[in-house]
Order: structure tokens, then sequence, then C-alpha cells
């Protein structure tokens, strides 16, 4: 009689779950990856820091004569052409993300010289992910037991 519900059709649905499926259900959205890769950008740009939220580097006067965008004593910005920027994307796996770019800044490797951490998530933006991610598992879990 129970195993005839609909009850019982959304908890055999529900047993099928896994967090891959929802990993997977939340990261399929291009729009969200795009939002933690802006997030990158933006922490970057406005910021200066890496994902350890310390600066990476400040402009120097000489820095600020070349070039006049680049005010003496305020935090690098990674930002000269937008390439860098450009470059930065994600890729996703059943069990983890990872951020990436091309370093390659004429004869400099942005990576080795601030390190890989400055396209890393700081502890904010941790946060705002989990929630997020959280957020998606749930819709997902509700597509599932609609279609059931």
């Amino acid at each position: 009689m129970f195993q005839d519900s609909d009850l019982y059709n959304k908890v055999l649905a529900l047993s099928n779950v896994t967090e891959d499926d929802a990993w997977m259900f939340a990261f399929d959205h291009s729009s969200f990856r795009q939002e933690i890769i802006d997030s990158v950008r933006d922490r970057l740009f406005t910021k200066g820091t890496n994902e350890q939220g310390r600066i990476i580097g400040v402009y120097s006067p000489a820095s600020q004569r070349i070039n006049p965008e680049k005010i003496a004593g305020t935090p690098y910005t990674l930002k000269d052409t937008g390439r860098f920027y450009q470059s930065i994307y994600m890729g996703v796996f059943r069990d983890y993300f990872f951020i990436d770019a091309n370093p390659i800044k004429g004869n400099d490797n942005l990576f080795q010289k601030f390190g890989d951490g400055i396209i890393g998530l700081d502890e904010e933006q941790k946060e705002w992910l989990n929630e997020r991610i959280a957020e998606y598992y749930y819709e997902y879990i509700e597509q599932v037991l609609q279609r059931n």
C-alpha cells in the first residue's frame, strides 16, 4: 500500500540523489560559474588582495609617473590590458572545481610573482559560495521531488 503512494515514490527518488549530482547541478549553471569568476576579478580590481586577504603589492611613485591611473600607494589590480582578467576560467569536476588563468604578462609570470592565490577565493568569497551551493542543492532536491 505504501509502495503505491506518492510519498513512497518521492522517498525512492530522494534515495537516488547523490551529492555529486547536486554539485554538478549547481555548477551546471553558467551564470553561477561566471559569478564566481567575476568575484575573483572584482576582488583583484577593488581590493588588490589574494585568497588570504593580503594586498599583493602597491604601486610606486614611478608607476604613477608612467601611468597616472596607477596611484602610488594603492594596491595592484593586475588589470593593465585586461588580458589576464579575460583569461580567468573555471573547471568543474564531480567533487571539486578549480580556477585558473594565463599568468604570462610580458616576461613575467604573475603566479610566480604574486602566488597562485591571486585567483583563489578569500574567506568571504568561500562563505558566499557555500551559501549559493546550498541554495542550488535545495533547488535540485525540489526538482527531483517535483519530477516524482
